[in-house]
């Protein structure tokens, strides 16, 4: 592109110019680039550089000519220039067919032939090493390799203890973490007994209640309630409750109940409460504040009782 700003000058008049010898100059550039490539993928085929190898070991004469021979050197054998080396030495059977027959056995049937011969070698290594350890039965070792291997006996026997060592380690472990479960498993089974008796014993719930609200030590408010399970009533004021969660702890006799309000104007409450065993008193919070005492008036048959 430099040689074009060379000839021309930028006017008006040789910007036309300039553009047309630079779309040339451009389709000229990559027109070589794919010649040279094309060109590079060519002579780096296997088969092309086999073949220009096997054409210069059939024609040796004529690669020697070019490189060590002179003039003179040429007329003394008999040949009047380079051209006449070539064109006497080189046929149609030196000059294609032969290359092209060494090209294609050292791309097709050498690797056949050299794999044979790997194997063939394999095959007798191991041959002889089979006859060497027969014919090695009941000889004797000298005294630097029987100290050697019995080192490497040692520290082998070394390893052994050791890695058993660590599995003894491992195998107790895994029993320790075993009898763990198996306590673990035990503490649940009697959780889920205790469940499962609370969730028999939870009916005895049921019944007319009767709720102090505490500031305290003084009272604020005392009011009787109806429990029927999944239900409550506060009978001051006719409010219906939803027990929509309950959840006991057998370790430390706590419930949990959530009384979600059915009726309008009037506060879902929350409860957490200490259960006697015999389900006739409690004593905890409403709404993690205030304090509340209960105790059971009687057995409720039903809402209507």
């Amino acid at each position: 592109m430099l040689l074009f700003w060379r000839f021309f000058e930028l006017t008006n008049q040789d910007l036309p110019i300039l553009v047309f010898c630079n779309i040339i100059f451009m389709s000229l550039n990559d027109n070589i680039s794919d010649f040279f490539k094309d060109l590079k993928d060519r002579v780096s085929s296997p088969f092309f550089s086999s073949f220009i190898i096997s054409w210069l070991l059939v024609n040796w004469k004529v690669p020697i000519a070019l490189l060590f021979y002179k003039a003179e050197d040429l007329k003394a054998d008999g040949y009047d220039s380079f051209i006449k080396l070539v064109q006497k030495e080189v046929n149609n059977w030196n000059g294609i067919i032969w290359p092209i027959l060494g090209a294609f056995f050292y791309c097709f049937l050498f690797p056949w032939f050299r794999n044979r011969i790997i194997a063939v070698q394999a095959r007798w290594q191991a041959e002889g090493s089979r006859m060497k350890l027969k014919y090695s039965e009941g000889g004797k070792v000298p005294i630097e390799n029987y100290l050697v291997l019995k080192k490497d006996l040692k520290d082998h026997i070394s390893q052994l203890e050791e890695a058993t060592k660590e599995e003894i380690a491992t195998r107790l472990e895994i029993k320790k973490y075993k009898d763990d479960i198996k306590k673990l498993d035990d503490t649940n089974s009697e959780y889920v007994k205790t469940w499962t008796d609370f969730r028999q014993d939870i009916f005895l719930l049921k019944g007319l209640w009767e709720f102090k609200f505490l500031d305290g030590e003084k009272l604020i408010e005392k009011s009787d309630w109806i429990l029927d399970g999944s239900s409550a009533i506060r009978k001051t004021d006719s409010a219906h409750f939803g027990v929509s969660y309950f959840l006991f702890n057998p370790i430390s006799n706590e419930i949990c109940m959530f009384f979600k309000s059915n009726t309008e104007n009037v506060e879902s409450m929350f409860f957490i409460l200490e259960v006697k065993r015999k389900f006739d008193k409690l004593s905890g919070t409403i709404n993690s504040k205030q304090k509340i005492n209960a105790f059971k008036k009687g057995i409720m048959t039903s809402f209507s009782d």
